[in-house]
């Protein structure tokens, strides 16, 4: 659970920050209020509190970026661990925040982080239930499977964020 003095310091910052509406539900304001119960999450923003405790989480998704997980999981586990655990450690979580976007596989602690001006966001294939986001830095072109709801969440957060 979210500590209130943290929930205090998150509206204050947003409140001299231009209104942000969202087509669809956020699932960290779904997590926070108790309608939604989801571990991967919750692990997922604890870790982001902890790592960057100043950034105000927006709305986040259960993500699938194949790049990223084989790095995760050769940096952490290198190449010869067993494919059962790998498919079960690898539960990542895309959060989206005032200041970045975020990719988190808490379970074997790993992350990736990129503010909002060095990065680049585009939807890549727009279907009824799953979707594909492109993801593009100067360094990395990578391509993130998740929700459509979650694709239009994340595509206002970055337009409202070029904003502030």
């Amino acid at each position: 659970m979210i500590p209130e003095e943290v929930g205090t310091q998150w509206a204050a910052k947003l409140s001299g920050l231009p209104d942000l509406a969202l087509p669809f539900p956020s699932v960290v304001t779904l997590t926070l209020l108790g309608v939604r119960s989801d571990i991967d999450l919750a692990l997922s923003l604890d870790m982001l509190m902890k790592h960057h405790p100043r950034e105000v989480p927006l709305d986040a998704c259960a993500a699938k970026c194949r790049t990223l997980d084989e790095q995760f999981w050769r940096d952490v586990f290198g190449a010869s661990a067993p494919r059962r655990a790998k498919l079960n450690a690898l539960e990542a979580t895309c959060i989206a925040t005032d200041e970045a976007i975020h990719y988190l596989a808490p379970r074997i602690g790993a992350q990736k982080r990129w503010p909002w001006p060095d990065v680049k966001l585009a939807a890549k294939k727009n279907g009824k239930l799953f979707s594909k986001l492109q993801v593009s830095t100067r360094e990395e072109d990578l391509v993130f499977g998740l929700g459509t709801p979650a694709l239009a969440n994340l595509l206002t957060i970055y337009s409202w964020a070029r904003l502030i």
